[in-house]
C-alpha cells in the first residue's frame, strides 16, 4: 500500500513540474542571490575575473616576430661583378619601433635616441645589409644587427638595487656621517685645548 503511494505522488509531482515548465511561470522566478553575494557586498566591483591582464616585458627574450617586420629587398650598391645589377641582394628590414611590443618599453625609448637618424617620418627603424651575395644571408645580417643594437643598449642600462643593497648602502651613509661628525669635535677639543694652552702661556 505504501510502495503505491509513494508511485502515485511521484507521478503526480512530475505533472505538476511538466506543467509548470510548459507554462512558463519557473522562467519568471529570478534567480536565489544571498545577501552575501559578491554583487551586493561590493556593487562597484567588476566581477568578471577572465579580463585579459596587459603583459608587460622588462627583458628581452631574444625571439624576434618575423610577421611583424617589413622586409623587402634592392638592387646591392656595393661592386660586386656581372650580378651586382641584376639580383635583389640588398635586405631592408623596416617596423614601427614604437607598435614592437617584443621589445620592452625602455629599451624602445633608448633605442630610437641611439638610433634617431634610422627612423624615418613614419616611426619606422630602418635596418639594411648588403655583406654579401644573398639575399637571406643579408636578412640574417639585419635581425643580428637588431640582436646587437638591443643587447647594447640592455648593457648600458643597469638594474635597480635589491632592497638589501639599499639598506647596505644607507647604513654604511650613516656610519660615514657619524664618524666625520667624530672627527670634526675631536678636531674642535684639539684646537680648543691648543688655543687655551698658548694664551696660559
Amino acid at each position: 500500500m505504501a510502495m503505491l503511494m509513494s508511485k502515485r505522488l511521484l507521478h503526480s509531482s512530475r505533472s505538476f513540474f511538466q506543467s509548470t515548465i510548459s507554462s512558463g511561470i519557473l522562467e519568471e522566478v529570478p534567480p536565489f542571490k544571498s545577501k552575501y553575494s559578491l554583487e551586493k557586498v561590493y556593487p562597484q566591483s567588476s566581477l568578471n575575473m577572465c579580463k585579459p591582464t596587459p603583459k608587460t616585458i622588462d627583458k628581452f627574450s631574444g625571439f624576434i616576430p618575423m610577421n611583424k617586420l617589413h622586409v623587402n629587398y634592392v638592387r646591392s650598391g656595393k661592386p660586386g661583378g656581372q650580378n651586382v645589377n641584376k639580383i635583389d641582394s640588398q635586405a631592408i628590414v623596416k617596423f614601427k619601433l614604437s607598435e614592437a611590443d617584443w621589445i620592452p618599453t625602455h629599451i624602445r625609448s633608448q633605442l630610437q635616441k641611439l638610433h634617431h637618424n634610422s627612423i624615418n617620418k613614419e616611426g619606422e627603424w630602418i635596418i639594411r645589409s648588403q655583406k654579401t651575395r644573398q639575399a637571406t644571408l643579408n636578412l640574417a645580417d639585419c635581425i643580428d644587427k637588431i640582436r646587437s643594437y638591443i643587447a647594447e643598449v640592455e648593457a648600458k642600462i643597469k638594474p635597480p638595487p635589491d632592497p638589501i643593497t639599499l639598506e647596505l648602502r644607507r647604513d654604511q651613509y650613516e656610519r660615514a656621517a657619524q664618524a666625520r661628525l667624530r672627527e670634526k669635535r675631536h678636531r674642535s677639543t684639539v684646537n680648543k685645548m691648543r688655543d687655551n694652552a698658548m694664551r696660559s702661556e
